[in-house]
């Protein structure tokens, strides 16, 4: 007897959260370069919600950054929630960008997004908690509000150990692995902690996803710098890293925005690949870059105007 599926998993509701304010905020006046703008958002609400708790732990004076502990409490102390690439560029290894705001919010991005991937290891180890990339329930409110919590502030102590662990000595001890890991990484000064240099893009092929071979067929390639993007665990703009690492493993297989009128429908999109399935082909990748910098192109809905813009002799097929 075949059974019916079954809901497994929900959103943690932080971008929809976002989504609904974005659109409160602008009230009645919606256009299609609104929805663009909503749908590009990288405010990081998760991070505006666990950030003072973080912070609140990491200032008490029984902690014990290390050297560069410190540096990460300093970048989440600047940050207002934002998180831009930092990267003047579309790759991973490009030069940083020259606007010192821009820099602290993605300093800020970095820190916290390494910083929970550290607390995770610790707290949900000891819970046995599943994967995933959200945090558990016992993680966000023992940073939040252990008051939450049926069982109370209890789950920074490891259970397997013989002391009792508590949350200054989990917190002081993520710091230290924390700062050192941004600091060996992104380098001394943590204003110029890129968040793009870590994040970086994988638009990984069919064949090497599930085979793991072929990976020459992914974009970049084994070997070269990742494509640099913004946003965050659970921005409006998917960008979502991993567990345990920053690298970025979900994101929008499409940006698509249609505004209907008495005319017909007006329609943006945004794609993260290219024209082309060629990868010799010059238009390989050549949407990828305006991907990157949430640049909306038109969909073209007239077939002559199609036909007028089509490169390399391209002719516009109808079936009927």
């Amino acid at each position: 007897q075949v059974q019916p599926p079954y809901q497994s998993d929900v959103a943690a509701g932080f971008r929809h959260s976002q989504i609904v304010k974005l659109i409160d905020s602008i009230g009645n006046q919606h256009t299609r370069d609104t929805m663009d703008a909503i749908i590009s958002d990288v405010y990081s609400l998760i991070g505006e919600k666990m950030t003072p708790g973080m912070l609140a732990i990491a200032n008490d004076p029984e902690i014990l950054p290390g050297v560069n502990g410190p540096k990460v409490i300093r970048a989440l102390e600047n940050w207002n929630f934002t998180c831009p690439s930092g990267v003047d560029g579309p790759k991973s290894n490009d030069p940083l960008v020259s606007d010192d705001a821009e820099l602290l919010e993605s300093a800020g991005c970095a820190a916290f997004h390494i910083l929970l991937i550290e607390l995770r290891a610790r707290i949900e180890m000891n819970e046995n908690a599943p994967e995933g990339r959200k945090p558990s329930i016992a993680t966000y409110y023992s940073i939040v509000d252990p008051s939450q919590l049926i069982a109370g502030d209890v789950y920074w102590d490891d259970p397997g150990t013989m002391a009792v662990e508590t949350k200054f000595d989990v917190m002081s001890d993520a710091l230290n692995a924390a700062g050192d890991f941004l600091n060996g990484e992104l380098g001394a000064d943590e204003t110029e902690w890129a968040w793009g240099r870590l994040h970086g893009l994988l638009l990984q092929s069919d064949l090497s996803s599930l085979s793991g071979l072929f990976a020459e067929f992914d974009n970049p390639p084994p070997g070269e710098p990742l494509w640099a993007n913004d946003g965050g665990l659970f921005t409006v703009d998917v960008a979502n890293p991993g567990q345990t690492d920053p690298v970025q493993l979900a994101g929008p297989s499409t940006r698509f925005v249609c505004e209907s009128s008495p005319s017909g429908p007006s329609c943006t999109f945004q794609l993260p690949g290219g024209q082309s399935a060629d990868v010799n082909s010059e238009h390989y990748e050549d949407l990828v870059f305006p991907y990157l910098d949430n640049t909306p192109f038109e969909l073209v809905f007239d077939l002559e105007t199609a036909a007028e813009n089509a490169e390399n002799g391209g002719e516009v097929v109808t079936f009927e």
